[in-house]
């Protein structure tokens, strides 16, 4: 059992009361006694830096227990202002290339939604249309990012993205997505999602989803790729969304139907609910039996810890046309195989 993925314990009440964003006379006690387990268990979710971050911004950051969240916090200032530095210079870049980009995830998350410090992320996630994949390339080498894929061609042809790493910096590195997941697990148009994307803000060539995709987007990252056993950070991402003005459930649901993403979103709105509460899932229709499925499924994983076969079963789950699941394994026997002829190995009878 993985004690940092039970989410009834003290310690957990406490992170998840304070990180939902409610005022500090709603927070549960300070869980005497579990200060090493409360950190760990914030920087197993990626929530210490939001933790501390609202420590500090109530004026309680000299409380007992609150040193080491509220030094991950001012961590993630200086990493968030790294990360907006270097993004603002691909931005310069990629207008001299002609090239648009969008940013996903935590790169674009820790500016709409999050007071500054609070989001922190590995990398920066980048979207670009696949006609201009060469020109973005030429934007990161530009500013120093080579690709530490061992085989980028192969990449190209069978996956969906690839890690650029900095060369003056090795702390920096960059996803650069040609396509919003796996071939045949979802139904994006990317050309729509372009002609959809929001400003943002400061930037000229780098845009961000427009808000009906994130939220789609964000579920099929946590449930269809990570199996439902997500870091904690990417359903309070959820959360906050929800909070936002100009949610439409009905739109949400349009895109998520669309695009091959409405058994994930059932299921990231139930798991939502369940952390940090909210009554969600009442307005999205309630979640559908392969939803109800995958919440048994990644509940009783969390209890085991992250990995095993639960994951891969709830990948399977969460894509929505059976003959895309067909598709899919077709896809993914097909990659191993040539995989292992690349390696020397002789393919499977």
């Amino acid at each position: 059992m993985n004690p940092t993925f039970q989410p009834g314990s003290p310690a957990a009440r406490w992170l998840l009361a304070v990180c939902s964003g409610h005022a500090p006379e709603q927070w549960p006690a300070w869980p005497r006694g579990q200060d090493g387990y409360l950190l760990a268990m914030a920087r197993a979710h990626r929530l210490a830096a939001r933790a501390g971050g609202r420590l500090a911004a109530h004026g309680q950051a000299d409380s007992p227990g609150a040193g080491d969240l509220v030094a991950a916090w001012r961590r993630g200032v200086g990493e968030q202002g790294l990360f907006c530095e270097t993004l603002g210079e691909l931005d310069r870049r990629a207008v001299q290339q002609g090239v648009r980009l969008i940013v996903l995830k935590g790169a674009d998350l820790c500016q709409r939604i999050y007071p500054p410090g609070e989001r922190t992320s590995n990398d920066i996630d980048l979207l670009v249309r696949p006609e201009q994949l060469d020109q973005a390339e030429a934007v990161l080498a530009a500013a120093g990012f080579i690709c530490d894929h061992p085989d980028p061609l192969d990449a190209r042809r069978h996956w969906f993205a690839s890690t650029y790493r900095s060369q003056i910096r090795p702390r920096l590195q960059v996803d650069l997505h040609w396509a919003l997941g796996a071939r045949h697990r979802t139904h994006w148009k990317l050309d729509a999602v372009f002609a959809r994307a929001e400003a943002q803000p400061g930037l000229a060539a780098v845009g961000r989803l427009a808000l009906e995709d994130l939220l789609v987007f964000l579920a099929l990252h946590a449930v269809a790729f990570h199996g439902a056993l997500a870091r904690w950070v990417w359903w309070l991402d959820m959360y906050l969304l929800l909070q936002t003005t100009g949610v439409q459930p009905r739109e949400v649901l349009e895109r998520a139907r669309d695009v091959g993403g409405a058994v994930a979103l059932g299921a990231a709105m139930t798991r939502v609910e369940r952390l940090f509460g909210g009554g969600f899932p009442g307005r999205w229709g309630g979640p559908s039996i392969r939803g109800r499925w995958i919440e048994a499924l990644s509940a009783e994983q969390e209890r085991a810890g992250p990995g095993g076969w639960r994951r891969r079963l709830v990948a399977a789950l969460s894509v929505d046309r059976p003959r895309d699941l067909l598709a899919l394994a077709a896809w993914a026997g097909g990659r191993a195989w040539r995989r292992r002829r690349r390696q020397g190995g002789k393919p499977a009878a």
